[in-house]
């Protein structure tokens, strides 16, 4: 066995003739990263209007694709900040579903102004990206 005191000195091989070294290079697995979110049509009537949301140009370094395939979890933000998701873990960048009423918001024109609307809401959505090792961005 080799105490401290050998390993500090492993510059002169003749002060542990039983002791070893080794080196290795650790590399971290990041999340993918720098895409987008995408909704078409950006208006809509709640639970009845089909709305494509893509993830679009997501890249997971580095590069040669050994993170790959990619998953996408889409979700929204309920007014009191919790999180629903709607799809998860899904293959496709691109999914079409239904989507749930918003919430009031003071993007909304304020009543009595032009472009006012009762009907006026705003749902915050919610995407992360996965690679195959479990590494995910938002």
């Amino acid at each position: 066995y080799a105490t401290f005191d050998q390993f500090e000195n492993m510059d002169a091989p003749a002060s542990c003739m039983a002791c070893g070294w080794a080196e290795i290079t650790v590399y971290q697995n990041l999340p993918p990263s720098s895409g987008t979110l995408s909704v078409s049509p950006l208006e809509g009537d709640a639970l009845s209007t089909p709305f494509l949301l893509t993830a679009t140009e997501w890249v997971d370094p580095p590069l040669p694709k050994d993170d790959y395939p990619l998953t996408y979890t889409y979700g929204y933000y309920t007014a009191a900040g919790e999180t629903k998701y709607l799809k998860v873990n899904s293959a496709q960048a691109s999914n079409t579903m239904l989507l749930p009423q918003g919430t009031t918001s003071e993007r909304c024109p304020p009543q009595g102004s032009p472009g006012y609307s009762a009907r006026c809401r705003f749902l915050r959505l919610l995407l992360d990206v996965a690679d195959s090792l479990g590494a995910a961005g938002t």
